[in-house]
């Protein structure tokens, strides 16, 4: 019964997000709270991608740029929305999209949601379709915005830092030493995260989830819709190297 709930209450949610000005207000209710929802002529750069494909990384590592605190309005992030980024391309904001193969991110949806027991099939044919809403649109704006791949935020982020410098004409910094921060942040997440003692839910990756990961992938790829995800998460790598 709980799992069926759960199951209604993100159809209703993914139907309301999916008119503008619902998603709009929702956010401005929500950001009172948690400034970093909202993006805003003060904003310095908004981060957006579906979730579990590298929202929270990206955000610390920017925070430890610019010297900030965590939840402020001067970085957007985590609204998993693309309406956030046509507002802030709107307000003329510096926005970086993070794209991740649909499958990775889905099962690292359904565990860090705990959705990964009974109606799993059913959830996953929804964040299937939450994944095409979400880049379908992203797709649309693909040439005033920066994508880059999940993969280069762990492997280079200084390239991610050039990519936006030069696209946009910004000056943030680059990172003197790369394996120092990715240390740095990985220690801060162990210390500070709220999931910290959840390893399906630490956003890094973990032994466990590892290994629950593979068994959710097997049920994803048997599921039809996975390959028009798939298609557009390649039309939209094939964009961005061509």
């Amino acid at each position: 019964m709980k799992e069926r709930i759960n199951l209604l209450i993100e159809k209703i949610k993914f139907f309301l997000s999916k008119n503008y000005y619902l998603h709009q207000f929702y956010i401005y209710i929500k950001s009172r709270k948690i400034p970093n929802l909202t993006v805003n002529k003060k904003t310095k750069i908004c981060i957006e991608a579906f979730p579990r494909s590298g929202n929270s990384w990206t955000a610390r590592v920017f925070r430890h740029l610019l010297d900030l605190p965590p939840y402020t309005d001067i970085i957007c992030h985590h609204t998993h929305s693309p309406h956030t980024v046509r507002k802030s391309l709107n307000l003329n904001i510096p926005t970086l999209v993070i794209i991740r193969n649909p499958i990775d991110a889905i099962s690292s949806v359904l565990l860090f949601r705990k959705f990964h027991t009974k109606p799993l099939k059913d959830m996953i044919s929804l964040q299937i379709k939450k994944y095409i809403f979400f880049y379908s649109i992203i797709k649309k704006y693909s040439d005033k915005i920066v994508i880059i791949k999940f993969e280069q935020i762990f492997s280079d982020f200084n390239k991610v830092i050039k990519k936006l410098n030069n696209f946009y004409g910004t000056t943030f910094p680059l990172i003197k030493n790369l394996n120092e921060l990715s240390r740095k942040l990985k220690e801060e997440i162990l210390l500070n995260s709220p999931n910290r003692d959840d390893p399906m839910r630490l956003p890094i990756p973990t032994k466990e989830r590892k290994v629950k990961k593979a068994e959710i992938i097997n049920l994803i790829k048997e599921n039809l819709e996975i390959k028009k995800a798939l298609k557009l998460y390649h039309k939209i790598l094939d964009k961005l190297e061509g």
